[in-house]
């Protein structure tokens, strides 16, 4: 949405400095006003069109340079909905922290850069036994479980993902919990699309990693909601 506002702002500079010169040459005015399509008027019309344009272009040049150094802002209302404020927006990486849902949490949200996709980390607070550490992911997952054995279902539940436990009963007991299930399934099928994720269950936090190369309002606040269920879910287990 940003870059086509930033395109019409663009396409509209030459059209605004035409209307400027066809209107300050053809408007009557009065005296003392030169008379309309005089030397004298076009004199004035060229200022007041300078004018214009330089003050366009400084504004857009002011809010390019702030879209550039502030890629996140766009997204600050969808983490604020999940309960996390702005802490920091820089060039590279806007970072939030607040509670969902009553528990502390984290995210970093850092922007698209050539080939690399928006990439999205959000950690949150859970009570869960020292034995609870569980990877999912597309693929195998990278930072967690690299030596655990791969768990298997016998329904469909979680048939579009790859899942990795130190424990398998304790991990088996939890996801198969129906509070926690219905999480993980509806937080799979909002990830169905999306070419890179993971998802790390440990004994102090859930922390998800979402790598996309087109992130919307909506589709942020859906995966924001739907990690905090899950987030919810294993904790009242772990209770």
């Amino acid at each position: 949405m940003r870059v086509f506002l930033l395109l019409l702002v663009l396409f509209l500079f030459p059209v605004i400095l035409f209307a400027c010169i066809l209107v300050g040459l053809t408007l009557p005015l009065p005296e003392p006003f030169p008379p309309a399509l005089s030397q004298g008027r076009n004199v004035a019309v060229a200022i007041m069109t300078c004018f214009v344009g330089l003050v366009y272009v400084v504004g857009v040049g002011v809010y390019l340079i702030y879209w550039l150094t502030h890629p996140g802002v766009s997204f600050d209302r969808a983490f604020s909905t999940a309960g996390l404020d702005a802490v920091r927006h820089g060039a590279f990486a806007s970072r939030y922290s607040g509670t969902m849902q009553g528990r502390s949490a984290t995210a970093t949200l850092q922007p698209a850069f050539k080939v690399q996709p928006w990439r999205l980390d959000v950690v949150i607070s859970v009570d869960l036994p020292p034995d609870v550490r569980i990877a999912m992911g597309r693929t195998r997952p990278l930072l967690d479980c690299r030596g655990a054995p791969e768990l298997t279902f016998a329904d469909s539940s979680f048939a579009h993902c790859r899942i990795y436990a130190v424990n398998e009963q304790q991990a088996r007991r939890l996801l198969e919990e129906p509070a926690v299930r219905n999480a993980a399934v509806r937080l799979l099928a909002e990830l169905q699309t999306i070419s890179s994720w993971e998802i790390y269950v440990q004994p102090d936090r859930i922390w998800a990693r979402v790598r996309a190369y087109r992130v919307g309002e909506d589709r942020l606040t859906r995966w924001l909601e739907v990690l905090s269920e899950l987030a919810v879910a294993c904790d009242d287990v772990g209770r």
